[in-house]
């Protein structure tokens, strides 16, 4: 995962990253990351997550995209949906 390799350069160039932001449903395509990966990355190093909603996160609702949404309830926090 490209989001591992660029926490794991900045820790060990003694940075120290705190936070990743994905998307739940980007407003012009809809695109949503995967966010059970990310939680657990976060997890591992002690970042936050957050999520932005957009529009997308509506998409929860909905039955054939709801696997996409998979994970939102482990979420540090979540922006409008």
């Amino acid at each position: 995962m490209a989001l591992r390799a660029a926490v794991t350069a900045d820790m060990d160039a003694g940075l120290l990253p705190f936070c990743t932001v994905t998307t739940l449903g980007t407003t012009a395509t809809g695109a949503v990351d995967p966010l059970e990966p990310v939680t657990d990355l976060c997890r591992g190093v002690g970042m936050w997550h957050h999520a932005d909603g957009a529009w997308g996160g509506l998409g929860a609702g909905v039955p054939a995209l709801a696997s996409h949404y998979a994970g939102v309830g482990g979420l540090d926090s979540l922006g409008p949906v």
